[in-house]
């Protein structure tokens, strides 16, 4: 594997639902190999599936794979080798880990000339190594040491076998042979083990007693947590002297604890950046893991948003730490969401080494599942005889739908309710989008009762449980009125955009049966000369003989809209006619974005360094100069960006002119005489909205581009 990739991610979720507790893992010397240590022993004949995702060789080849494995131990333990690190300390190997607890107590299984030992055993990660510290220390000499049996995970036992052992007597205190020092920890190497209540360390001015917390002793390692006063960047390329004092070795050899010793060392330099790898889970959180130890990811490090570019709400707790500073869950407020695909961006990460390498802005697409039951909107209502229809918020399985063994009817609401598969003559009839089903059973009518039983949406998810199984009653056919317009709007200065409220949809229009009012009356001068219907059905568009002002009014009067009465100007899907009476007619909302009519120098001067922009119409007064800034580029002649800030704009009073001064603050000399190209565009800049009590919202200005602009 690649040398730098230490850090092994175990998922302990087994094949078949095995548990076996926390899974650890062991990386071999040469790195060709990973040992997996489970905290629960497994059956004998478990079966096991081992993934390895994105392993890479030191050259960079990637691997991944899937090795499928059998607990099936018939190997009987071996020990193979016992030997003295010191007058105190026994280390006994083995061919494979063994059933053998971190335990004071006097010790059966190991015998010193024969005789049971006091002391204290710990374990390496592997579990085949068992280190046993004597509560009292041998003295010089050779000694018989014998094993006794010890039991491997399968049970099996090890033969007793005996060695020779030699105390030697040991006066010096133990030394530092190695230090490791990242941003937030240093770790610390003696050449022998060390006592975890004894000594300090000093780092970068800061004394750290092996008994505190932020501590950490594992045999000959002292990891010290420095996060409190991190190492600099300095200490990469700087010498740093770290000072350690009282440590003690098993045999309580000590270190002055007046003047101590020192270790010179530096920080890794590491100058690569981290990355990220993030994926979708089942439950619409997502995982992200970066490739290395970071200092932290918070909501902060989060941009999430949907296909209209809306901020997607993080939950009360944004992010969920799986691994500190390695892998991270992001918590949305709204998991069950149907499918849809968000934009994620990860920023401002830092890594945790001194130099602190801030990674790339790291863009993606996060492709949600679809976890949202589909509901069923309005009510079950009569579209003809003997037809009623049920209307979806969402496309829904046509499979699903036209299986009649999904739908209990009660004719004439009695409470005996039969599957549509026992009933005969029915006819079922799924929309295009599978948004709606038509049901035609002779009799059907108003006032019976269907049940919906296992209807899915396209991704398989089942109707909502507030509708499943429940009784819905069949309405009568509704009317169709002002009440079911969405909205009136021009969308031009000569078309106007009838669009209809949901579960409403156009069949057929006629234009010339509306009626244009203003100034209170029906117009004589503006009138509809022809119509369209989209191809979803939803909207009509009305083509106007002459045009509106870009607020959308008839001159200076608001428009509005009304059908002939008692003639038929649209019909919908379930054949119904509107009827928008003259009382209530509908106003025509502004929805025409205002154009740049013209950009040219001025002549207000000789030497007047000025252009100005004029609109279609009066741009809003709470659009920020700011704002008209950023959407303004002036360039000259040879390509260059002209600098133009705030205080060189200027706004008529009806704000429909806007003057840009290119100067700066000391006009002479036709400084800023010349050709200039302007570029307005089409983000911030925005009307205000002529017929503002329909609350159709502000329309931004339609980009344009004009050459050749003179400056005096």
């Amino acid at each position: 594997m690649d040398g730098s990739s230490t850090a092994v991610t175990v998922d302990t979720t087994l094949t078949g639902g095995v548990s076996a507790g926390e899974v650890g893992y062991v990386v071999s010397d040469d790195k060709k190999s990973v040992t997996l240590v489970f905290g629960t022993t497994l059956s004998q004949g478990t079966d096991i599936a081992v993934k390895a995702e994105k392993l890479k060789s030191v050259n960079g080849v990637e691997f991944s794979g899937t090795k499928y494995a059998t607990a099936n131990d018939v190997t009987f333990p071996e020990v193979l080798e016992a030997r003295s690190i010191n007058a105190k300390t026994i280390e006994v190997k083995f061919s494979e880990p063994v059933q053998f607890s971190a335990i004071s107590k006097v010790f059966s299984e190991f015998l010193i000339d024969g005789n049971k030992v006091a002391g204290t055993t710990s374990l390496n990660t592997k579990g085949d190594v068992v280190t046993l510290v004597l509560n009292t220390k041998l003295n010089p000499g050779a000694y018989g040491f014998s094993v006794e049996p010890v039991s491997d995970f399968a049970n099996l036992k090890t033969t007793k076998k005996e060695f020779t052992i030699s105390a030697v007597e040991d006066t010096t205190a133990p030394e530092v042979v190695s230090v490791e020092a990242g941003r937030t920890q240093v770790e610390v190497t003696f050449n022998e083990n060390v006592d975890a209540n004894a000594g300090s360390i000093t780092i970068d001015g800061t004394v750290y007693n092996l008994s505190a917390g932020t501590v950490s002793v594992s045999g000959n390692k002292v990891t010290v947590d420095i996060s409190g006063d991190p190492l600099t960047a300095a200490a990469a390329f700087l010498q740093q002297t770290l000072t350690y004092k009282g440590i003690k070795d098993v045999l309580g050899n000590e270190v002055n604890t007046t003047d101590g010793k020192t270790f010179n060392y530096y920080a890794k330099n590491d100058n690569v950046k981290p990355t990220a790898s993030v994926k979708v889970n089942s439950d619409n959180t997502i995982t992200v893991e970066f490739s290395e130890t970071v200092q932290g990811f918070t909501s902060s490090n989060i941009e999430l948003t949907d296909s209209n570019d809306a901020v997607v709400a993080l939950a009360a707790t944004p992010v969920s730490t799986v691994t500190a500073g390695k892998k991270y869950t992001i918590n949305l407020a709204t998991a069950n969401v149907d499918a849809q695909a968000y934009k994620l961006v990860i920023k401002d990460v830092k890594d945790d080494s001194v130099v602190e390498n801030t990674m790339d802005k790291f863009t993606t697409t996060v492709s949600l599942n679809d976890k949202k039951a589909p509901l069923v909107t309005g009510n079950i209502t009569m579209v003809g005889t003997n037809k009623a229809r049920i209307t979806f918020d969402e496309a829904m399985s046509a499979t699903t739908l036209l299986d009649k063994s999904n739908y209990l009817y009660d004719a004439d609401a009695t409470g005996t309710f039969e599957s549509l598969s026992n009933v005969a003559d029915v006819v079922i009839a799924v929309a295009g989008d599978n948004k709606s089903v038509d049901i035609t059973i002779p009799g059907l009518e108003a006032a019976d009762v269907f049940k919906l039983l296992n209807l899915k949406d396209a991704s398989s998810t089942r109707l909502d449980s507030t509708k499943f199984n429940t009784n819905l009653i069949v309405s009568a056919q509704g009317q169709f009125t002002h009440a079911n317009i969405a909205s009136v709007v021009a969308k031009t200065r000569n078309t106007v955009e009838i669009t209809a409220a949901s579960r409403f949809n156009f069949a057929s229009v006629d234009p010339n049966k509306f009626v244009l009012v203003d100034a209170a009356s029906p117009s004589t001068t503006m009138y509809v000369t022809s119509a369209t219907i989209s191809s979803d059905q939803t909207k009509v568009t009305l083509t106007l003989n002459s045009n509106l002002t870009y607020n959308a009014l008839s001159g200076s009067t608001a428009l509005k809209l009304h059908t002939v009465s008692g003639q038929t100007a649209i019909k919908d899907t379930m054949n119904r006619a509107l009827d928008i009476t003259s009382v209530n007619a509908i106003t025509v909302a502004d929805g025409i974005k205002p154009v740049v009519s013209s950009i040219a120098g001025t002549t207000s001067g000789s030497d007047a360094d000025e252009f100005a922009i004029t609109f279609s119409e009066a741009i809003d007064a709470d659009i920020t100069m700011a704002s008209i800034l950023n959407d303004i580029i002036v360039k000259d002649k040879n390509g260059n960006t002209v600098s133009v800030t705030t205080s060189d704009l200027a706004f008529n009073v009806a704000r429909t002119v806007l003057t840009v001064t290119l100067q700066d603050g000391t006009p002479s000399n036709d400084e800023f005489a010349g050709t200039y190209t302007v570029q307005v565009l089409d983000r911030s800049i925005k009307d205000e909205d002529g017929v503002a009590t329909t609350g159709f919202g502000l329309n931004v200005v339609e980009a344009k581009t004009v050459t050749g602009v003179v400056v005096k």
